[in-house]
Parts: C-alpha cells; structure tokens; sequence
C-alpha cells in the first residue's frame, strides 16, 4: 500500500465517520495521522551477531569496522591488519569505544580496529536478573546476599570458545594484539582474565575496577602473582581521582589502583604494567579520558607521557 492509497482511505474512512455522526459538512473531514515505523539508531559500518553461552544465555555481539586508509590523511597507519578490541558491557560501551578509535586512527594514534562489544540480547531482562554481576565476578561472595556473583569462569570461557574463534574465523585481524576493555566490574574482570589466562588478551585495560570485591581478593591475588614472577599481558589499569566521592567508603576505588600500581613498581614490572589516576575523574567520567590514555598506552606507536591528559603514575 503506498503513501498516497493511506491518505484516500483516512479521508474516506474521514467522511464516513463524519457522516454517521448525524449528516454534518464533509468538506473539513478531520485529519489522522499516519503512523510512521520507527527504526533504532544504528552505528555505521557495523554489523551483529548472536551467540548463546552453555547455560542458554543469549549474546549479542556488535562488531564496527575501522576506517578505510584515505589518501589525504597521511597520519592514518597503514600496512596493518585491525586490531580487535574486544568491549565488555556492550550496550553501554560499544558505541563510546567505536567513536574514539575511529577518531584516533584518523589522526593515526592507534592503527586500524576492529571494535566488538559483548553484550546480552536482552539487556533488560539480563539486567533483572543481575546476569552481569554473575558474569563479570570470580566468587559468589557478593555484597548482596539475593544475588548470584561468581560466574567469571565460565564467561571467560564462551569468550575464549566462541567469541574470540568468531572474529578470528571470519575478520583478518591482528590477533597478536588483541585488546580487552572492561569498566567497574569489567574492569575487574579484565585484571581477573590477565591474571588467570594471560594469553587470551595480549593486552588489557581495566577502567575503574572494582578491586573491593571479595575483600580485594584479586589485588591481592594480582600482588601474589608479581611477587611470584608470573606472566601477564600487557595492562593498564586506570582509576579517578574522584572515584571514592560518589561511592561506598570502603569500596577504595582510587586507592586500590594506587595499591596495584605500587605493586607493580616493587616488582619491577612497570615496563608492561601501568596503573594511573586521572584528575577530576570519577567513575561515570572516565570512559572517555580513560579510553583514548589507555588504548594509546597499548597500541599507539608513539604512546603519551606520564602527563598526557592529567594522569598520576599510582
């Protein structure tokens, strides 16, 4: 049915009306509006997929490509496959990641990337059941007694079996240099995963994370590691300044990315390890300050200074 069959039936439908309601002038009939479908926003250059865990749970993977080299912006790196960044909480971080490093590789700050975001396919249902304190915690010993915690393991796992061999499978990318981002709790699963399997990202960036959980149990576990000399990708772990104003006193926020920084320098690991505090960050501001520092820290050829953007060494 097209545009123009709509209006004649409003009209007619118009005068129908009009006339059952007692024989009044047709000339004015009164006008309907045609509704017109909605269609979501969507990012360019994108594409999902849908990936179902052991358990049922239903993924949505978002994968946004890079930019294509252009000619007249000779900053842009060139010669390299794209690196994959893989993005926790997808439905709130995809798009603020995809914005940044396409931004970035025009000025040729990081080379080509390859963004995927792992979210869940209802993201309301998934945020009723607290599926993501589930999926992003190492131990069922949460601050909340009502709520599952503890299902790290085998989220780490659907991404080592089917979320990484997806994009591998199907998308030239430089998998020497793949990169996991997470914020709050996934940035503790983020430090979680480079402690445990620290092959499966070469690189990590862990933003604001939630190292209090469990009574710190994994920065003490991160310090036990590097006392021990163990392996572990290359990371930056980022915290702000401000964090501990807007949340539980205990939960150290700031602190505790001091405490692993010094960690890191006892042990002489600074070299592949970087813990730092943004100034006047807190930590609903920090994803893009945080982002741009911490991805340059990891892929950017010629990475920025301790100074760059107001960040303190912890």
């Amino acid at each position: 049915m097209t545009q123009s069959d709509i209006s004649r039936r409003n009209i007619l439908f118009g005068a129908a009306a009009v006339a059952a309601a007692g024989g009044q002038a047709l000339a004015r009939p009164q006008k309907r509006k045609v509704a017109t479908p909605r269609k979501l926003a969507g990012i360019d250059r994108s594409e999902e997929r849908l990936l179902v865990g052991a358990d049922g749970q239903r993924f949505l993977i978002q994968i946004a490509y890079p930019h294509a080299v252009e000619p007249d912006l000779p900053l842009m790196i060139r010669g390299r496959k794209p690196v994959p960044i893989y993005v926790l909480d997808g439905w709130d971080n995809f798009a603020t990641v995809v914005g940044l490093v396409r931004m970035m590789q025009w000025g040729g700050s990081v080379p080509p990337c390859l963004v995927v975001g792992i979210g869940y396919a209802d993201p309301v249902a998934a945020e009723k059941g607290s599926r993501r304190r589930y999926d992003l915690t190492p131990t069922p010993n949460g601050p909340d007694t009502k709520i599952r915690y503890g299902g790290s393991a085998p989220f780490r796992s659907f991404l080592r079996q089917q979320v990484k061999p997806l994009i591998e499978r199907e998308f030239t990318v430089d998998v020497a240099r793949s990169t996991l981002v997470g914020h709050s709790l996934g940035g503790l699963f983020a430090l979680e995963t480079a402690l445990r399997e620290p092959s499966l990202f070469p690189n990590v960036l862990a933003l604001s994370p939630s190292l209090w959980f469990d009574n710190h149990l994994v920065l003490g576990q991160l310090n036990a590691a590097l006392k021990a000399g163990a392996p572990f990708p290359r990371i930056v772990a980022l915290a702000g300044d401000r964090e501990q104003q807007i949340t539980r006193g205990d939960y150290n926020m700031t602190r505790n990315v001091e405490i692993f920084g010094e960690h890191v320098a006892a042990a002489g690991r600074a070299a592949d390890i970087f813990a730092g505090v943004l100034e006047d960050t807190t930590h609903h501001t920090i994803q893009g300050q945080g982002t741009t520092f911490g991805l340059r820290k990891l892929l950017d050829p010629t990475p920025p200074s301790l100074r760059s953007g107001c960040v303190k060494a912890a």
